[in-house]
């Protein structure tokens, strides 16, 4: 009978520590539990106040936008509205030409003397106007004092805008609209 006891005591005993166990985790639980629903309730505080902290901000945000948009609308309006570039018109040429011989011809016509020359280049510069540009354009064979004297009647004349061609320069129009050979 002894081991009959024994087995009734451990059994007993055994009881004893399952309803121990049990009694714990339900004490666990209670506890436990109220720390639980403490804890979302004062995540739920915190989610709260976040989600407020976030209507605040993109009411902010809308209002900088509409700020924004306000401050576009009045920099518009004090902006002045960009003038379309006018066309560029084209600068009036007068081809002067040179030959090896030293002769000059203006306009395709031949000018004997030199006075002939700066009398020619005054009456076109009066009646092209002061953007009238001189174009020059002499044999390689030129002496260079012809090319200085053609220049100084340019001026004389009061025509200060000239370009002397060169062997690689685009060829010129003269003043009838016919492309001149460029030598």
């Amino acid at each position: 009978m002894s081991d009959e006891r024994r087995a009734d005591g451990g059994g007993a005993s055994a009881a004893i520590v399952v309803v121990l166990v049990l009694c714990g985790i339900l004490g666990l639980l209670v506890v436990g539990g109220g720390a639980v629903f403490a804890f979302f309730r004062v995540s739920g505080t915190q989610q709260m106040q976040m989600m407020e902290a976030r209507a605040r901000a993109e009411m902010m945000a809308v209002q900088m936008h509409a700020e924004k948009a306000k401050l576009e609308a009045q920099l518009a309006a004090q902006t002045p509205p960009v003038a379309e570039p006018m066309p560029v018109a084209k600068v009036p040429e007068l081809l002067l030409e040179i030959n090896a011989a030293g002769d000059y011809k203006l306009a395709g016509k031949a000018m004997e003397y030199y006075d002939d020359l700066k009398a020619a280049l005054l009456t076109a510069h009066f009646e092209q106007g002061a953007e009238l540009q001189v174009v020059i354009s002499a044999d390689k064979e030129t002496r260079f004092d012809r090319v200085s004297k053609a220049v100084e009647a340019a001026e004389c004349a009061g025509i200060t805008k000239h370009r002397i061609l060169t062997p690689s320069s685009p060829p010129v129009a003269d003043s009838a609209g016919e492309a001149a050979a460029q030598p």
